[in-house]
Parts: structure tokens; sequence; C-alpha cells
């Protein structure tokens, strides 16, 4: 693990989003594998594409793909929370603001520090110990 860490990255992020309170686990091979079908399954297959045309609608429209791929498969119980829309995919895009924000905020970075733990040893041939992280 990265040397310069002072804490160890836990694999539980407490997050809060209005008056409840939600824990997020970082996703198991089959959550991560699940996110990234909902992007290609909400992108009409255009991820990619969508990445590469670099416009400010694209860029937004990306956000809200991975915010609700993440959104609904780690934190499912949310779908029970939403007042006026079935389903955080049906939500309206100004009351969708503050899920985005919840995002974008808190759980997309602590996702990219473990990307960026999770590949560290592919790179600097430096495993991951188990004392190294938090349950």
């Amino acid at each position: 693990m990265n040397a310069k860490r002072k804490t160890p990255l836990t694999r539980e992020l407490t997050v809060k989003l209005d008056r409840n309170t939600y824990i997020v686990k970082y996703p198991n091979i089959g959550q991560l594998m699940q996110i990234e079908s909902m992007k290609m399954l909400y992108s009409g297959n255009a991820y990619g594409s969508m990445i590469r045309t670099r416009t400010k609608s694209s860029e937004r429209v990306l956000d809200l793909i991975d915010m609700v791929s993440h959104l609904t498969v780690l934190m499912p119980e949310l779908n029970d929370d939403i007042i006026g829309a079935k389903s955080i995919n049906d939500l309206d895009i100004v009351k969708a603001q503050p899920f985005l924000d919840l995002y974008k905020k808190q759980i997309q970075p602590w996702l990219e520090q473990w990307d960026k733990e999770l590949n560290a040893p592919i790179i600097d041939n430096n495993p991951i110990s188990d004392d190294e992280l938090e349950d």
C-alpha cells in the first residue's frame, strides 16, 4: 500500500443524505461487473463514445449514468427513501442534484482512492496486505 497513507483505507463509507444515513461498502467482483454493465446499458452501449465526445452535455450525462449505476448497486435501500419517483432513475433532473452531489463529492473520491490503491500493486509490484485495510 502507499507508504505515505497515514490512515488505512476503509472498506465502508458512511454517507448522509437529508436525514438518512447510509453505509456504502466497496463493491465485490459481481457488483463491479454489474455497475459497468449498467453504464453500458444506460448509455446505449455508447459510454466510450460519450467519453471521447468531451462536450458539457455528454459529461453531465456521463456523471448521471455513473451516479445511477453506482447508487443503484451500492445503495439499493436508497430507492425506498426516494419520494416522488419509483427509483433514482426516474428522478427529475433538479431533484437528482443532491444525489449527484453525494456521488461526486463523497462516493466517487472514495472509490477513486480504492482504484488507486488496488492498481498500485500492479504498477509498483507492492501488494496490499490485509493488515493495511480496515474492515
